[in-house]
């Protein structure tokens, strides 16, 4: 079996007692070591910058460092090294204090034996080790807790925004909450939201929100669709500026138009077609690919609220026409008069009774209580009998 090969590093200031140290490493028949020397603090940390240590045996008593510091400075410089303290009996206390700071164990000069220092080297190396995965493992674990947490304030958000859409009030005032809530969580502090024009051409703004810097421009005048814009507007996606000042977008601005960081654009898509724009600005750090996420949902969000505001408006238009329609025909109903039930009539002249006890000639009654208009003629029967010299029925016989 090939021996483990290891590089150690020994700072030692005394000749004699790193010789002797060194004849040890060398006689260990499991592990091949090559050994790096220095007699000074600073020449240890060039030979640990230099090269590849696996682990290093420091006395604490230098020309240039004493005591404690020595190793300090040692650790602080290169923590993933693991150290061993080589040191006298009566510097057991600083050992300890050694091993209190990171240091993984510590021998006594002029005892060691190849069985022990291999020992104590290999178990500090293990260590050492098993420290940096557990470490590893911490950092690990810490990012994805906080991960998860970021995550679960962007459910959150998302929901604080379905419920203000589910909640159905005006699209302005529901706009204005899934603004709010995505600028929370993203940490923009400027923004809008428009909608296209009924040309298509341009942005008609529902609000500005400057962040408190100063902006003199009209939110009523025109928003041509160009720039960046244009790009979210013909893309259906989201886009992004992270150096908008300096971007070839920047030419597009008015005078005294609010100070532009950084910029994001989601768009507002209903059936494949982008009908408005939500712009976020000012984070004071730069958007990423998951701010790019969170917006095109967020803007999900108020493209359903648009069209569901649409949708109750032409509810409530057809409701409205189907009321007018239904008090028309109510008025169309209360001016047709119907003749019905038992009519009073004289057998002899035919006039009719009214329901005041009159009697009313038949074309009166009936032309007072219905929509039906009288012509008048002769039959047959009366013109033999009234107009005997007259044959007004000769052409048809």
């Amino acid at each position: 079996m090939a021996r483990q090969e290891i590089h150690i590093l020994i700072l030692e200031d005394s000749p004699d007692d790193f010789l002797l140290l060194k004849e040890v490493l060398e006689s260990s028949e499991d592990m091949a070591i090559s050994i790096f020397h220095a007699d000074r603090l600073e020449k240890a940390l060039a030979l640990a910058k230099e090269n590849m240590i696996h682990a290093a045996i420091l006395d604490l008593h230098l020309p240039d460092s004493v005591g404690l510091s020595t190793f300090l400075s040692f650790h602080e410089g290169f923590p993933n090294i693991p150290v061993i303290i080589i040191s006298g009996a009566k510097d057991l206390e600083l050992s300890l204090s050694a091993i209190q700071k990171g240091a993984q164990d510590y021998i006594h000069k002029g005892e060691p034996s190849v069985a022990a220092i291999t020992r104590t080297l290999r178990y500090a190396m293990e260590r050492h080790q098993l420290k940096a995965h557990l470490e590893t493992a911490r950092s690990t674990l810490q990012n994805l807790l906080n991960e998860s947490r970021i995550r679960e304030n962007e459910i959150r958000g998302l929901l604080r925004g379905a419920r203000a859409v589910l909640a159905a009030t005006d699209f302005k005032t529901t706009a204005r909450h899934v603004f709010d809530i995505c600028s929370e969580i993203i940490g923009a502090t400027s923004g809008y939201i428009a909608l296209l024009s009924e040309a298509g051409d341009e942005n008609e703004v529902l609000f500005l929100e400057a962040g408190g810097l100063p902006c003199t421009v009209d939110p009523e005048l025109p928003m041509p669709i160009r720039g960046l814009r244009e790009t979210a507007y013909r893309t259906n996606s989201t886009v992004y500026d992270n150096d908008f000042m300096n971007s070839d977008w920047v030419k597009f601005m008015p005078e005294g138009h609010v100070w532009l960081g950084n910029v994001l654009f989601a768009p507002l898509v209903i059936e494949g077609k982008t009908v408005g724009i939500m712009g976020l600005a000012n984070k004071s750090t730069d958007f990423t690919e998951n701010d790019a996420r969170i917006a095109g949902g967020f803007g999900e969000l108020a493209a359903i609220a648009l069209q569901n505001s649409r949708h109750l408006d032409q509810r409530d238009t057809a409701e409205k026409q189907n009321a007018d329609l239904i008090r028309e025909l109510r008025q169309a109903l209360a001016n047709v008069k119907q003749l019905s039930g038992l009519l009073p009539i004289c057998s002899h002249c035919k006039k009719i009774r009214d329901d005041k006890g009159y009697w009313n000639q038949i074309e009166v009654y009936i032309d007072q209580h219905s929509e039906a208009k009288f012509s008048h003629g002769i039959c047959q029967d009366c013109a033999k009998k009234y107009y005997p010299d007259y044959d007004l029925y000769k052409d048809k016989s």
